[in-house]
């Protein structure tokens, strides 16, 4: 979201309380900033970073979040510290004390440090300087897999060396074969209620560690597999056990219940496990994406382009209730945004939406160019059953009549009327202007009319009559069409606005400088509000046009459309996104009493999958019942 001052000052502000949405559909809700059960991943707001945005390696081995917020991240050429615009890297070039640039295992500890579990050996950094060990000082064979703190001090887990404790006055000491653990491969570590550690083992299975000694909890019989890849103990007390190749094992009252490919999971190679603040147990696996679990229930997040890569190697959400997926490929973040965005993902037969509205019933119908129209039910789209294939599938314009009857203008197909599981169409054979039709509106004396590419239609009685240039209506694109409170049909057009009177179209004094426009809106006051491509929004008030423009503090003065919520905002949609501008500012300006505006704009970053609308039709914009805007773009 972005503040717009005028002659474009750019300033960053925080988010506010909302109440919309868009559809890419795009839509807003009120910001929470944890992932929701009910909202699907792609459609929370979602960056990438790789190497091309500063990583030194794209593959993010571990992750963890330290008491200044920073996000540390361990790759396979580095250690990585990201503040969410900027990264800092070490590497044995600059730190040569590093045990190795590949970082496995990453730890914030309480004292404010930061362990970090390498290849070669562990490090600890003060945020100053750095501190090695390796088996020269005492810790088990140099690979480190797991880190983990108690009371007693810091836990490491190595590859061959079993179990090192480097308790808070700096000792060490080795716990391995001796102590009763029959696989020395340690790698991953959880706190055990009631005391001691889970050690989980690659080729060993899962062992109880407790006053000094291993006890074998779990093998192949309970876990599917000896090999044990991540541990996570829930709130509950439960424990979450990550196989490779048998799937997720949850042990809780002495009892193992698995979870495969056969209940769910898309792999059985599982490496990152965490519960965010709702709830939900993530599931990252190896070449099967995201998953998450809630109340007995797997949802998969492998396809679709939903994440950077289907290998996840870490996870974490921080204290900002991000959700952060590390993968062999790409860091990646999702977050609640204030907008919700519909693509092919949720239905849609094709990404390019077009006339957007809610019916009597409360259902959202959607144009698509070359995918139909569709209905929104239960959060996912549905293409209209049209067997015999009478309406286009360029749908342009929509509008209910008074009778229930939907209207649906296309690009080339002319206009259908839906009435239940009735179609009827009409073409330029039976009257209407043009084939192409980019509005229509039902007037209150009960006629249908349609603006088209080549001027405007009226239906009714059954009949069509065109409205031509000796009527005051060139032949031109009608790109708008709306009723004045008075009860008198106003266009917008290429040329301009006009609007019907005594049998003809003519242009309202003053508005002669009003084009081309794209939208016409009136407010409960009455006043007109156009929206124009390339001359920004102007304000007609049945005497006087003034004009709003990026040199006022507008965001942009192409605008496909403009509406107003429920907080006297008025919403508009662009090429760049879509943004808003309080009415009482813009009624200040008009009245002299200020000299610009400020306008909140919005794009990819809060949850768009583009920031380019659509527009040039009718409606480009809906206000829903619930509060919530719809706009069109072009994915």
């Amino acid at each position: 979201m972005r503040s717009v001052e005028p002659y474009h000052h750019i300033v960053l502000r925080h988010l506010g309380v909302l109440a919309l949405l868009v559809v890419v559909l795009v839509a807003f809700a009120l910001p929470a900033f944890a992932l929701p059960r009910d909202k699907p991943l792609h459609q929370m707001v979602h960056r990438v970073w790789k190497s091309e945005q500063g990583l030194p390696q794209s593959s993010i081995l571990a992750m963890t979040q330290d008491q200044a917020g920073y996000l540390w991240l361990g790759t396979q050429e580095g250690l990585v510290r990201f503040d969410g615009n900027d990264f800092k890297i070490w590497n044995r070039s600059s730190v040569p004390q590093l045990t190795s640039n590949k970082i496995n295992a990453l730890l914030a500890a309480r004292d404010g440090s930061l362990w970090i579990g390498t290849y070669g050996g562990l490090n600890r950094f003060d945020g100053k300087s750095f501190t090695g060990y390796t088996e020269k000082d005492g810790l088990g064979v140099g690979r480190v897999w797991s880190i983990y703190e108690d009371a007693q001090g810091i836990w490491v887990g190595t590859d061959g060396g079993g179990l090192t404790l480097i308790s808070s006055s700096g000792d060490i000491k080795q716990f391995g074969t001796e102590q009763g653990l029959t696989n020395l491969r340690v790698t991953s570590l959880a706190a055990r209620p009631g005391g001691g550690l889970f050690v989980g083992t690659y080729g060993g299975g899962l062992f109880v560690f407790e006053k000094g000694a291993f006890t074998s909890l779990a093998r192949e019989k309970e876990l599917g597999s000896l090999d044990v890849q991540v541990l996570f103990q829930d709130a509950t007390g439960g424990l979450w056990i990550g196989t490779d190749g048998a799937g997720l094992v949850h042990y809780a009252n002495q009892e193992f219940k698995r979870y495969t490919k056969a209940t769910g999971l898309t792999s059985n190679q599982i490496r990152a496990l965490g519960k965010d603040s709702d709830g939900h147990l993530w599931i990252g696996t190896w070449g099967g994406g995201l998953h998450r679990y809630y109340e007995g229930e797997i949802v998969s997040y492998s396809d679709g382009g939903q994440i950077s890569n289907a290998s996840i190697m870490s996870l974490l959400e921080d204290r900002e209730k991000n959700l952060w997926v590390g993968t062999q490929v790409g860091l990646n973040q999702f977050r609640e945004g204030p907008i919700t965005s519909y693509t092919t993902l949720a239905g849609l037969k094709q990404p390019i939406t077009l006339g957007t509205l809610e019916d009597k019933n409360g259902t959202i119908w959607v144009g698509t160019f070359g995918g139909g129209l569709h209905q929104l039910r239960d959060g996912r789209f549905e293409t209209l059953a049209d067997p015999a294939g009478k309406v286009s599938s360029r749908v342009m314009s929509l509008h209910e009549a008074r009778d229930g009857a939907l209207w649906v203008g296309t690009w080339g197909g002319g206009v259908n009327r839906i009435m239940g599981e009735t179609i009827d169409s009409f073409t330029a054979k039976d009257g209407l202007a043009h084939n192409k039709v980019r509005s229509l509106i039902e007037t209150h004396d009960g006629a249908m009319w349609f603006g088209t590419k080549r001027g405007v239609s009226r239906y009714l009685n059954g009949e069509f009559t065109t409205y031509g240039p000796e009527q005051g209506m060139p032949l031109e694109d009608v790109y708008s069409l709306t009723e004045s409170a008075a009860g008198t049909l106003w266009l917008g057009s290429a040329s301009g606005v006009r609007k019907f009177q005594d049998g003809k179209f003519v242009v309202p004094k003053g508005t002669e400088e009003s084009k081309p426009i794209r939208a016409i809106y009136f407010d409960k006051r009455g006043d007109a509000w156009f929206a124009t491509s390339g001359r920004g929004l102007h304000h007609y008030d049945g005497k006087k046009l003034t004009q709003v423009t990026i040199v006022n503090g507008l965001f942009e003065d192409v605008i496909y459309s403009v509406t107003e919520d429920n907080h006297e905002r008025l919403w508009m949609s662009s090429n760049r996104g879509i943004f808003w501008v309080a009415k009482d500012e813009l009624l200040e300006l008009i009245a002299g009493r200020a000299t610009s505006v400020s306008s909140t704009a919005y794009d990819q970053q809060d949850g768009m999958k583009s920031h380019e609308c659509n527009g040039s039709f009718q409606p480009a914009a809906w206000k829903a019942r619930d509060g919530r805007i719809w706009f069109p773009t072009v994915e």
